[in-house]
């Protein structure tokens, strides 16, 4: 079931909203039977794509919960053993349905259960944020299966950490104005999903598909710059829809995106740009193998090892691992220059550190566009071709259908506002957070047009539910 899809709006989303608010009503807010209710809903939305993995994703929270609760009580050696197992255990069941079709060949695969890259995670996130804070642990398994299923994030993130969740576990409360501002948020979501990212993404899945024969050069950079467009409106759409829902039934799940493509550093960049898994690989990975602090070399090294786990964790391909490292490599070198220079964040705002600015946000931009090839490309052969086009490789016609079908006032008006919507000074999420009755009226014709459009069938399915 997914955020943008007729079920989900029409049925389901409406029928859990109105039963969670009568059940926290009728019990004045009781957190016991307002998370049992929680873990009934979120399995049904899981069980409605995943009717088998359900059960397995339920295996897996009370597995580790039974370690957590056993490693708890042991001390020394033991304790870390058991932590361990559980991360062999977690991180097992993701490599065996991920990775197996991938190293054999294609000789041997495994069904590739939806969001288990997510939920594997959050898992990890409950067992060492115990591990390291033991008062943390909770005894009551159903709330440790409604941290990991919790339906809003459970499918695509934001990767919620245990440490950051665990106060609405216990006690949450609902009021009219955090309600209103969850469905602003939410229809923002869904309005950069339907309206913005679903179109852009059929032009760009038809020049990428024409790009096998060659493409002109200025549709290559059409193509892509055009998914660097289309994956942004459609991961931050499904986040902005998650932290909307988190809203709606009381619980505040942090930010993942904070204007990603106005970074002036790729250091900014992955400080903007899909946060929880930044934030998740620097706590759970950078820091731990010594981060910083372990002379230059180390540290550098540390980097490349979490970029390469980052393109790991997206998927079982080399061009997932190649647009990583590009990252990556990006990241060191700009680290390495900063230390040639003497550069700190300290100097002072002057004319020349304005234009440096520029220059390297122009830098930055140019490094996460030319990644973005190798990260949309099936193949690497396809990645090198588009690639190539970029620089006036390409000689062949662009499809003249595609000229028909795409280029007309409909997208150019999509194209207008997807720019508008990037600008630094454009800050829709504030807005939201406000209310008022500009808001609101946005929300109810862009639902309105949502509506429409889902129900004429643009439902895409959403980027990240591949992984």
């Amino acid at each position: 079931m997914i955020f943008s899809s007729s079920i989900f709006l029409f049925v389901f989303l409406p029928v859990s909203f109105i039963s969670y608010v009568f059940l926290a009503g009728l019990t004045k807010h009781n957190t016991h039977v307002c998370n049992a209710l929680l873990v009934v809903l979120s399995l049904i939305f899981y069980a409605y794509g995943e009717p088998v993995f359900v059960f397995v994703m339920i295996a897996m929270v009370f597995a580790n919960y039974g370690l957590v609760i056993w490693m708890t009580r042991m001390e020394g050696i033991v304790r870390k053993l058991i932590l361990a197992g559980a991360i062999v255990l977690d991180v097992g069941l993701l490599a065996l349905c991920k990775y197996t079709g991938f190293i054999t060949g294609g000789a041997l695969a495994f069904p590739l259960p939806v969001g288990i890259s997510f939920f594997t995670f959050q898992m990890l996130s409950y067992d060492i944020d115990v591990y390291r804070e033991p008062d943390q642990i909770q005894t009551n398994p159903l709330k440790v299966l409604l941290y990991i299923s919790l339906f809003p994030q459970l499918i695509a993130g934001p990767i919620v950490r245990y440490r950051d969740i665990r106060p609405y576990l216990t006690e949450r409360h609902l009021n009219t104005a955090q309600i209103a501002t969850g469905v602003s948020r939410f229809i923002l979501g869904l309005s950069k999903k339907v309206l913005i990212a679903n179109p852009i993404g059929e032009v760009v899945d038809a020049l990428f598909a024409s790009a096998g024969g060659g493409l002109p050069t200025g549709a290559a950079w059409l193509a892509a710059v055009g998914y660097t467009f289309q994956i942004y409106y459609d991961f931050s759409g499904y986040s902005d829809m998650a932290i909307g829902l988190g809203k709606m039934f009381g619980f505040d799940i942090r930010e993942n995106f904070e204007k990603p493509y106005f970074s002036s550093s790729m250091r900014s960049f992955w400080k903007r740009w899909h946060i929880s898994l930044s934030s998740w690989f620097r706590t759970y990975l950078y820091i731990p193998l010594g981060g910083n602090r372990k002379g230059l070399v180390r540290t550098e090294c540390n980097k490349l090892l979490v970029f390469f786990l980052i393109g790991i964790w997206h998927g079982a391909g080399l061009g997932f691992i190649l647009w990583a490292m590009i990252h990556g490599v990006a990241v060191v070198i700009e680290d390495l220059l900063r230390r040639a220079t003497g550069y700190t964040k300290k100097e002072k705002r002057t004319f020349l550190s304005v234009i440096g600015g520029f220059f390297g946000w122009i830098i930055t931009l140019g490094i996460v566009i030319f990644a973005f090839i190798w990260f949309r490309s099936d193949t690497l052969t396809l990645g090198w071709t588009v690639t190539k086009n970029l620089f006036g490789a390409g000689t062949a016609p662009l499809d003249p259908m595609i000229w028909t079908e795409f280029f007309n006032p409909f997208y150019v008006v999509v194209a207008v506002f997807a720019l508008m919507g990037m600008l630094p000074a454009v800050n829709m999420k504030r807005w939201c957070e406000h209310g008022g009755f500009s808001c609101y009226l946005f929300a109810i014709i862009a639902y309105a047009m949502c509506a429409a459009a889902i129900a004429g069938g643009a439902n895409q399915l959403f980027i990240y539910f591949r992984f």
